[in-house]
């Protein structure tokens, strides 16, 4: 194991933050958001902002492995890329029987090695729910399987008193994320691998989800937006708790309105968590509420009374770019790196090598590299943000 050490380079915060809470709360308990106590308790967060790869694979199968570590060989010694972004799904983490990491811990070491003979970083995230269909091709005799879960997990089944939503709005299956018994389990593998790789100075960030949209289910299954919301907040309060040198990216596409979206930046927010979103798209290409939102505009795109622009008090925004010409057809990619620099002021940009749903249309990697590995896809900023101590080594 690494392990962060006192001759570490370390980036001096702004010496007026912008009002951080001292805590994040829900339901009347709350979690103390180390970095806003006094100097000599503030915890030290890894800062490598730059351009990340995420080859596309969520499965960890042969293939997938494969394919995952000739992307981090491409990649190589390039100055211009700073590491790797994947989110595994949930049982490529956890095994069968509730707690079972071990599995986990060494495909995360034996990638950590391969990274590390390169110099590059690890941005590691979970995948709790699967794309597709409602149909016969997904199911066994109109029962459906889970293909991103623990089999423990789907061992409970779906309805109201099971642990997984199938044939959900926008997915075919995700983890109920809004049952509290669901989310202890999340919550449990975020601290066992905080517990691992916190103090490992190659794992950069740890990412919640892929999008908030993962959190919308049936409403047969217990679905609400209340309940939603609640437990995210708990997942992400837990692990910034856990993870006490490592960033965690809160990903938000859309939420049931505005004014929640608008809560989870102005209340559920300290030292070391990063918001961010996966659909970076121009404004007039589509809408993503998280991202108008986050700059002080309400889901149209037209101005918010009172409403704050988080770019300027944060100084910090994670962007993904699942989408170049080939996904939205308007979009190029010099068009989406300006997006996400001039518009977004994103400190992270992870470029998609390939989709991660194979019946959406492959990206245009043969354009997209050359632009990234000749340096064409700066950050907006690499300072430490306002309220952060930083180890920029």
């Amino acid at each position: 194991m690494f392990l962060l050490a006192g001759s570490f380079g370390i980036a001096g915060a702004a010496s007026a933050p912008p009002n951080p809470p001292p805590a994040v709360c829900m339901d009347g308990k709350c979690v103390s958001t180390p970095g806003t106590s006094s100097a000599g308790d503030a915890r030290v967060i890894k800062w490598h902002p730059g351009v990340y790869v995420n080859p596309g694979n969520q499965k960890c199968d042969a293939a997938a492995t494969a394919d995952n570590l000739s992307t981090i060989e491409q990649i190589g010694d390039n100055p211009n890329v700073q590491g790797i972004h994947i989110q595994w799904k949930w049982n490529c983490l956890e095994g069968a029987t509730p707690g079972d990491y071990s599995a986990g811990f060494a495909r995360i070491d034996a990638y950590l090695d391969r990274l590390a003979a390169h110099g590059k970083r690890l941005i590691l995230g979970i995948w709790p729910m699967d794309y597709g269909n409602c149909d016969d091709n997904n199911s066994s005799g109109g029962v459906y399987s889970h293909p991103s879960a623990p089999e423990y997990v789907k061992a409970h089944g779906g309805g109201a008193d099971g642990w997984i939503s199938y044939c959900a709005p926008n997915r075919l299956y995700t983890a109920q994320m809004w049952n509290p018994q669901v989310m202890d389990r999340l919550i449990a593998l975020s601290r066992a691998y905080a517990a691992r790789y916190d103090s490992n100075p190659l794992v950069e960030m740890f990412s919640l989800h892929d999008e908030s949209v993962g959190l919308l289910g049936n409403a047969a299954d217990g679905f609400t937006w209340a309940a939603a919301v609640t437990q995210w907040r708990r997942y992400t309060a837990a692990s910034v708790a856990a993870w006490s040198h490592t960033q965690v990216m809160s990903p938000i596409n859309f939420y049931d309105s505005d004014a929640t979206i608008r809560a989870e930046y102005s209340t559920n927010y300290g030292p070391g968590l990063i918001f961010g979103t996966c659909d970076t798209l121009l404004d007039s290409v589509r809408k993503v509420p998280g991202t108008l939102v986050f700059r002080g505009l309400n889901s149209q795109g037209a101005p918010q009374a009172g409403a704050r622009d988080y770019r300027a008090v944060y100084k910090n925004w994670f962007t993904k770019i699942v989408g170049g010409q080939s996904l939205y057809q308007s979009q190029t990619p010099e068009q989406t790196w300006d997006y996400a620099y001039n518009t977004m002021h994103s400190t992270y940009i992870v470029w998609y090598r390939i989709h991660y749903n194979s019946g959406w249309p492959t990206l245009e990697w043969d354009k997209v590299w050359p632009f990234i590995s000749a340096g064409n896809s700066p950050v907006y900023s690499t300072e430490c943000p306002p309220g952060w101590t930083c180890n920029t080594q």
